[in-house]
């Protein structure tokens, strides 16, 4: 959420380098996977940006439990999601639900992105997770990254969980988008403690 009219500005500003930071997922309940230590070299990472972006997971929280140096704005996200066939006529107009339900039958692709009658999305992750539900919030986000040209480096996890939905979503947008691996962290711990 945007709190003042410098984050703003902020979230529109270029800065030199042209890359931004992710953060995903790294939340007071995940800390022991990731341990102080993995914090503490998140936190001197963050100074190395200009905007440092936060998503987080609503599974058990409704705000952001940390605030990174040179943080813009943080974001909620649901964890995981899943679509059925039964969902479909709910999510999706009557012109695409006959172009859905046949992929039910014929199967999905990574990175197939179906947008909702909502503007919603949702992206199909093939991974732990199969469905990822991404936001119209999070989806404007990724379209500004595009629109701004944008490099983005991804840091955080659960490596092959939450923090995949969000690689894989982005790159479905069509995002410039990395992992930093020696600030991923996964159900068993991080480079900085194991579990």
């Amino acid at each position: 959420m945007i709190t003042s009219i410098n984050e703003f500005r902020k979230l529109f500003e270029s800065n030199n380098n042209g890359t931004d930071l992710v953060i995903v997922d790294v939340q007071e309940g995940y800390k022991k996977f990731f341990g102080e230590a993995y914090l503490e070299a998140l936190e001197k990472y963050c100074e190395d940006f200009n905007r440092v972006f936060q998503i987080y997971d609503t599974k058990s929280i409704d705000y952001a439990d940390y605030t990174f140096p040179n943080q813009v704005v943080s974001i909620q996200k649901k964890y995981g999601g899943e679509l059925s066939v039964e969902d479909v006529p709910y999510y999706f107009s009557k012109p695409m639900q006959d172009a859905i339900l046949q992929k039910f039958e014929h199967g999905f692709y990574e990175r197939d992105l179906l947008e909702t009658i909502n503007g919603d999305y949702f992206v199909y992750i093939d991974g732990k997770h199969k469905w990822f539900f991404c936001s119209q919030e999070l989806a404007n986000l990724f379209k500004k990254f595009i629109a701004q040209s944008r490099k983005i480096i991804l840091v955080g996890g659960a490596a092959e969980e939450c923090l995949k939905d969000i690689f894989v979503t982005m790159k479905a947008f069509g995002v410039n988008v990395e992992y930093n691996l020696d600030l991923v962290y996964s159900a068993k711990g991080s480079k900085y403690q194991q579990v």
